[in-house]
Protein backbone atom coordinates (compact mmCIF):
# COMPACT_ATOMS: atom_id res chain seq x y z
CA UNK A 1 0.00 0.00 0.00
CA UNK A 2 3.00 2.15 0.87
CA UNK A 3 4.77 1.97 -2.15
CA UNK A 4 1.67 2.47 -4.59
CA UNK A 5 1.86 6.13 -2.23
CA UNK A 6 5.61 6.53 -2.76
CA UNK A 7 5.89 9.39 -4.72
CA UNK A 8 2.80 11.31 -3.18
CA UNK A 9 4.42 10.24 0.43
CA UNK A 10 7.89 11.79 -0.73
CA UNK A 11 6.82 14.76 -1.84
CA UNK A 12 4.26 15.57 1.18
CA UNK A 13 7.79 14.87 3.33
CA UNK A 14 9.56 16.33 1.28
CA UNK A 15 6.85 19.55 1.85
CA UNK A 16 6.65 19.37 5.26
CA UNK A 17 10.52 19.56 6.04
CA UNK A 18 10.31 22.74 3.83
CA UNK A 19 7.57 24.06 5.58
CA UNK A 20 8.93 23.73 9.30
CA UNK A 21 12.56 26.24 7.33
CA UNK A 22 10.30 28.54 6.91
CA UNK A 23 8.52 29.02 10.22
CA UNK A 24 12.31 28.50 11.45
CA UNK A 25 13.65 31.05 9.45
CA UNK A 26 10.62 33.56 10.91
CA UNK A 27 11.49 32.69 14.18
CA UNK A 28 15.03 33.58 13.96
CA UNK A 29 14.05 36.95 12.19
CA UNK A 30 12.03 37.41 15.23
CA UNK A 31 14.54 36.77 17.77
CA UNK A 32 16.82 39.32 16.05
CA UNK A 33 14.00 41.82 16.05
CA UNK A 34 13.42 40.87 20.00
CA UNK A 35 17.18 41.29 20.96
CA UNK A 36 16.92 44.74 19.15
CA UNK A 37 13.67 45.63 21.12
CA UNK A 38 15.35 44.38 24.54
CA UNK A 39 18.25 46.89 23.62
CA UNK A 40 16.19 49.88 24.24
CA UNK A 41 14.33 48.29 27.77
CA UNK A 42 17.62 47.41 28.91
CA UNK A 43 19.56 50.74 28.22
CA UNK A 44 16.69 52.81 30.00
CA UNK A 45 16.12 50.30 32.90
CA UNK A 46 17.00 51.33 36.77
CA UNK A 47 18.35 47.82 37.42
CA UNK A 48 19.93 48.92 40.90
CA UNK A 49 16.07 48.92 41.62
CA UNK A 50 15.45 45.53 40.09
CA UNK A 51 18.51 44.45 42.11
CA UNK A 52 16.36 45.40 45.15
CA UNK A 53 13.66 44.09 44.24
CA UNK A 54 15.26 40.89 43.93
CA UNK A 55 16.30 40.89 47.80
CA UNK A 56 12.68 41.77 48.46
CA UNK A 57 12.17 38.45 46.91
CA UNK A 58 14.29 36.82 48.50
CA UNK A 59 13.82 37.96 52.41
CA UNK A 60 10.11 37.19 51.92
CA UNK A 61 10.48 33.90 50.21
CA UNK A 62 13.30 32.45 51.97
CA UNK A 63 12.95 34.21 55.26
CA UNK A 64 12.56 31.27 57.57
CA UNK A 65 14.15 28.51 55.23
CA UNK A 66 17.45 26.82 56.87
CA UNK A 67 19.78 25.89 54.31
CA UNK A 68 19.54 21.80 53.57
CA UNK A 69 22.89 20.10 53.03
CA UNK A 70 21.94 16.56 53.37
CA UNK A 71 22.00 16.52 49.34
CA UNK A 72 22.07 18.70 46.02
CA UNK A 73 19.16 20.22 45.06
CA UNK A 74 17.75 19.32 42.27
CA UNK A 75 16.31 21.31 39.41
CA UNK A 76 13.84 20.22 36.59
CA UNK A 77 14.48 21.86 33.67
CA UNK A 78 11.06 22.13 31.72
CA UNK A 79 8.67 23.41 29.31
CA UNK A 80 5.57 25.51 30.85
CA UNK A 81 4.47 26.83 26.68
CA UNK A 82 4.98 25.94 23.29
CA UNK A 83 4.40 27.42 20.02
CA UNK A 84 2.20 25.04 18.10
CA UNK A 85 -0.20 25.28 15.26
CA UNK A 86 -2.39 26.86 17.35
CA UNK A 87 -0.38 29.69 18.47
CA UNK A 88 1.51 29.99 21.98
CA UNK A 89 0.04 27.71 24.45
CA UNK A 90 0.21 26.92 27.83
CA UNK A 91 -0.33 25.18 31.16
CA UNK A 92 0.18 27.45 33.67
CA UNK A 93 -3.26 27.06 34.76
CA UNK A 94 -2.50 23.50 35.86
CA UNK A 95 0.90 23.73 37.11
CA UNK A 96 0.03 26.16 39.49
CA UNK A 97 -2.67 23.95 41.18
CA UNK A 98 -1.75 23.41 45.00
CA UNK A 99 0.85 26.36 45.15
CA UNK A 100 -0.40 28.98 47.61
CA UNK A 101 2.13 32.00 46.84
CA UNK A 102 2.46 33.46 43.35
CA UNK A 103 4.27 36.44 42.68
CA UNK A 104 3.79 37.51 38.94
CA UNK A 105 6.65 39.49 36.84
CA UNK A 106 5.11 42.00 34.30
CA UNK A 107 7.60 44.66 31.81
CA UNK A 108 8.26 44.71 28.63
CA UNK A 109 11.04 42.72 26.91
CA UNK A 110 14.66 43.67 28.40
CA UNK A 111 13.68 45.01 31.86
CA UNK A 112 14.69 42.02 34.07
CA UNK A 113 12.54 39.59 34.41
CA UNK A 114 14.13 36.41 33.38
CA UNK A 115 17.43 37.40 35.02
CA UNK A 116 15.38 37.98 38.39
CA UNK A 117 13.89 34.65 37.98
CA UNK A 118 17.30 33.23 37.37
CA UNK A 119 18.29 34.87 40.56
CA UNK A 120 15.68 33.50 42.87
CA UNK A 121 16.30 29.95 41.37
CA UNK A 122 19.80 30.30 42.22
CA UNK A 123 18.75 30.84 46.29
CA UNK A 124 17.00 28.46 46.06
CA UNK A 125 19.50 26.18 44.68
CA UNK A 126 21.90 27.59 47.50
CA UNK A 127 19.60 26.56 50.27
CA UNK A 128 18.51 23.00 49.26
CA UNK A 129 15.04 23.65 47.91
CA UNK A 130 13.90 21.43 44.77
CA UNK A 131 12.78 23.66 41.70
CA UNK A 132 11.16 23.85 38.56
CA UNK A 133 12.66 25.56 36.53
CA UNK A 134 10.58 26.85 33.39
CA UNK A 135 12.16 27.75 29.92
CA UNK A 136 10.81 30.62 27.65
CA UNK A 137 9.74 27.86 24.54
CA UNK A 138 10.82 31.34 22.11
CA UNK A 139 14.23 31.85 23.82
CA UNK A 140 15.13 28.86 25.70
CA UNK A 141 17.77 30.36 27.73
CA UNK A 142 15.40 32.48 29.33
CA UNK A 143 13.41 31.69 32.07
CA UNK A 144 10.01 32.07 32.71
CA UNK A 145 9.33 31.08 35.90
CA UNK A 146 10.34 28.44 38.62
CA UNK A 147 8.00 26.95 41.42
CA UNK A 148 9.77 25.99 44.58
CA UNK A 149 7.54 22.46 45.42
CA UNK A 150 8.61 22.66 49.46
CA UNK A 151 7.29 26.60 49.70
CA UNK A 152 4.04 26.23 47.43
CA UNK A 153 5.43 29.31 46.32
CA UNK A 154 5.55 30.29 42.20
CA UNK A 155 7.26 32.88 40.79
CA UNK A 156 6.41 33.53 36.90
CA UNK A 157 6.74 35.75 34.23
CA UNK A 158 3.96 37.99 33.54
CA UNK A 159 3.38 37.86 30.14
CA UNK A 160 1.32 35.13 30.18
CA UNK A 161 -2.53 34.74 28.95
CA UNK A 162 -5.28 37.29 30.12
CA UNK A 163 -7.98 34.34 30.41
CA UNK A 164 -5.55 32.72 33.21
CA UNK A 165 -7.35 33.48 36.45
CA UNK A 166 -4.79 34.08 38.91
CA UNK A 167 -5.79 33.95 42.43
CA UNK A 168 -6.51 37.72 44.45
CA UNK A 169 -3.50 36.76 46.69
CA UNK A 170 -0.87 36.56 43.94
CA UNK A 171 1.53 39.57 44.33
CA UNK A 172 2.31 41.49 40.93
CA UNK A 173 5.10 43.65 40.34
CA UNK A 174 5.61 45.64 37.18
CA UNK A 175 8.94 45.92 36.12
CA UNK A 176 8.18 48.78 33.87
CA UNK A 177 7.92 50.76 36.72
CA UNK A 178 11.41 51.11 37.42
CA UNK A 179 11.79 52.40 33.69
CA UNK A 180 13.71 55.69 32.90
CA UNK A 181 10.71 57.46 30.86
CA UNK A 182 12.61 60.17 29.23
CA UNK A 183 15.69 58.09 28.67
CA UNK A 184 12.83 55.63 26.61
CA UNK A 185 11.02 58.74 25.08
CA UNK A 186 13.70 58.95 22.79
CA UNK A 187 13.36 55.31 20.92
CA UNK A 188 9.39 55.78 20.84
CA UNK A 189 9.43 55.14 17.10
CA UNK A 190 12.00 52.70 17.26
CA UNK A 191 10.14 50.34 20.10
CA UNK A 192 6.78 51.06 17.68
CA UNK A 193 8.54 49.75 14.75
CA UNK A 194 10.21 46.18 16.31
CA UNK A 195 6.99 45.65 18.05
CA UNK A 196 5.24 45.41 14.49
CA UNK A 197 7.81 43.75 13.07
CA UNK A 198 8.05 40.95 15.88
CA UNK A 199 5.12 39.80 15.61
CA UNK A 200 4.80 39.98 11.96
CA UNK A 201 7.77 38.00 12.51
CA UNK A 202 6.57 35.51 14.68
CA UNK A 203 2.94 34.97 13.45
CA UNK A 204 4.24 33.86 10.47
CA UNK A 205 6.25 31.20 11.53
CA UNK A 206 2.97 30.22 13.83
CA UNK A 207 1.08 30.37 10.22
CA UNK A 208 4.08 28.24 8.74
CA UNK A 209 4.01 25.86 11.92
CA UNK A 210 0.18 25.01 11.06
CA UNK A 211 0.99 24.16 7.58
CA UNK A 212 3.63 21.86 8.08
CA UNK A 213 0.88 20.23 10.52
CA UNK A 214 -2.15 20.11 8.37
CA UNK A 215 0.98 18.93 5.28
CA UNK A 216 1.87 15.64 7.85
CA UNK A 217 -1.91 15.33 8.40
CA UNK A 218 -2.10 14.53 4.35
CA UNK A 219 1.01 12.27 4.93
CA UNK A 220 -0.37 10.04 7.33
CA UNK A 221 -3.22 9.36 5.40
CA UNK A 222 -1.32 6.99 3.48
CA UNK A 223 0.14 5.09 6.24
CA UNK A 224 -2.93 4.86 8.39
CA UNK A 225 -4.81 2.18 6.14
CA UNK A 226 -1.62 0.42 5.89
CA UNK A 227 -0.73 0.11 9.71
CA UNK A 228 -1.46 -3.34 11.57
CA UNK A 229 -2.92 -2.04 14.67
CA UNK A 230 -3.73 -5.38 15.94
CA UNK A 231 -0.26 -6.23 15.64
CA UNK A 232 0.47 -2.91 17.27
CA UNK A 233 -1.64 -3.49 20.28
CA UNK A 234 -0.06 -7.06 20.67
CA UNK A 235 3.49 -5.61 20.94
CA UNK A 236 2.33 -3.23 23.50
CA UNK A 237 0.71 -5.65 25.66
CA UNK A 238 4.20 -7.81 24.80
CA UNK A 239 6.28 -5.16 26.47
CA UNK A 240 3.98 -4.23 29.41
CA UNK A 241 4.61 -8.41 30.41
CA UNK A 242 8.40 -7.85 30.06
CA UNK A 243 8.62 -4.35 32.32
CA UNK A 244 5.86 -6.10 34.75
CA UNK A 245 8.34 -9.17 34.82
CA UNK A 246 11.60 -7.00 35.52
CA UNK A 247 9.37 -5.25 38.16
CA UNK A 248 9.05 -8.55 39.60
CA UNK A 249 12.47 -9.55 39.71
CA UNK A 250 13.57 -5.81 40.89
CA UNK A 251 11.01 -6.91 44.02
CA UNK A 252 13.05 -10.35 44.94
Amino acid sequence: MLRANKTAIMESNARVGRLFAIAYQALAEAKIVLDEWESYLQESQNFPQVNRLTLKLEEEIFADIKPQFIRPAKIRRLFASAITPLGPVNSWDTLLIGVDKIFVLQGDPGTGKSTLIERLLTRAQLLGLDCQAYHCSFDPIKLDGIIIPALKVAVINGNIPSDLQLPATATIYNLNDYLNRQRLSLYTTEIDSVKGRFWTSFYRAVKYIKEAKAEHDRMETYYIPAMDFTAINQRREEILNRILQYAEETKN
